[in-house]
């Protein structure tokens, strides 16, 4: 559903930088952890606004995919939720990587 994808999309950066608890995790490398803490957060944000907004989230869903570079890694980190699927193409490599 459009209204729980516009949400999460937005929410999900502001937590992962603005939570005092994810911020703690990216700053020590847990970058897993922040990045499970924030999947989590955003789902309980989702249900509070939506009771908030009248949205009934029974009739609609999201998938996502978040990509993280932590600044100080040499590595990105790739989370996903849902059926969702990320692939990494390099060029004149094709498809090096992807999500399960």
């Amino acid at each position: 559903g459009h209204w729980p994808s516009l949400r999460a999309s937005r929410t999900f950066p502001y937590l992962l930088e603005a939570s005092q608890s994810c911020a703690a995790m990216l700053k020590r490398g847990d970058v897993e952890a922040a990045l499970h803490h924030a999947y989590e957060k955003v789902q309980h944000d989702l249900v509070q606004q939506s009771n908030t907004e009248n949205v009934s989230l029974e009739f609609c869903g999201s998938t996502a995919v978040c990509v993280l570079q932590h600044p100080e890694h040499d590595r990105i980190w790739v989370a996903n939720c849902g059926d969702s699927k990320a692939i990494m193409i390099v060029p004149g490599q094709g498809v090096v990587a992807e999500t399960t």
